[in-house]
């Protein structure tokens, strides 16, 4: 069985122009559902991390046939044009493999929790002598 092809795409909205993208992203997301070989799409609004302006979508295909369908679809042509004014140059596209890619396209790095830096700064100084 052939395993679903999942896409990030990063787009990077003008400000000022937040909520048209967020409404026209919403439509043309539903809108697209009916095109063959769409399994899914997700939208994924801008977290503190990212910018205030950097917008997620997330979108699965059953293949790489149809993943290379739907953007050469007229649907996704006319989208292309409808958010020309609302953005800021190329979408950047990434191909995801795994869930762990997904996770990671979502989630921004994180490293350790800062009580762990802490009580490993401790450790290396040498001024804590016993383990928790």
């Amino acid at each position: 069985m052939n395993e679903p092809i999942h896409v990030a795409i990063i787009r990077r909205v003008k400000p000022g122009r937040e909520r048209d993208f967020r409404a026209g992203a919403f439509g043309f997301a539903q809108r697209s559902l009916v095109e063959s070989g769409t399994r899914g799409v997700h939208l994924i609004y801008p977290s503190s991390s990212s910018g205030p302006n950097e917008y997620g979508i997330l979108r699965t295909f059953v293949s790489d046939s149809d993943r290379t369908a739907f953007y050469k679809s007229a649907l996704y042509c006319e989208w292309l044009t409808v958010i020309e004014s609302l953005v800021d140059g190329e979408p950047k596209y990434r191909e995801l493999h795994g869930f762990g890619s997904l996770v990671s396209a979502i989630l921004p790095p994180v490293g350790p929790p800062l009580w762990k830096m802490a009580n490993r700064d401790l450790f290396r100084r040498g001024t804590c002598d016993h383990v928790f």
